[in-house]
């Protein structure tokens, strides 16, 4: 498998927060991303290889994304905060990842379904995830 590909899940959400600074809305943004990175993987000849790259892809993003948590962790709470939002957001993203490149498997006019719901399900995750681990 090609690392260049699952490790732009390391860099992308640097670029969905440039972008979520001017729109700020990151369920969008970065479900908008994954399925950019989902039709880039369409050119990879195996089924495995797709959902593999796709889930590590997922897994490096949710990474990545925590490592922002990390440097604000002042402002966004203590050290048990960020560990359920590393575990937490490492389901997150790989569910909606999945979701938005196993349909398209069958047929590629799917993502025009698959990714809405991906970023209902992130909007939903977003919306009750502090209530998980109130203050």
């Amino acid at each position: 498998m090609d690392l260049a590909l699952p490790l732009a899940g390391l860099i992308l959400p640097f670029f969905c927060w440039a972008v979520e600074v001017i729109l700020p809305y990151p369920y969008i943004i970065e479900e908008l991303g994954k399925a950019v990175f989902v039709i880039l993987v369409w050119r990879l000849p195996r089924r495995s290889t797709k959902i593999k790259t796709t889930a590590l892809m997922a897994i490096f993003f949710a990474f990545s994304e925590s490592v922002f948590y990390l440097f604000r962790l002042s402002f966004n709470g203590t050290l048990q905060t960020l560990f359920l939002r590393l575990l937490l957001t490492t389901v997150l993203h790989t569910t909606t990842s999945m979701l938005i490149l196993l349909p398209t498997l069958k047929s590629k006019k799917l993502i025009l379904l698959s990714f809405p719901l991906a970023a209902a399900i992130h909007y939903l995750y977003n919306n009750f995830a502090p209530f998980l681990n109130p203050p």
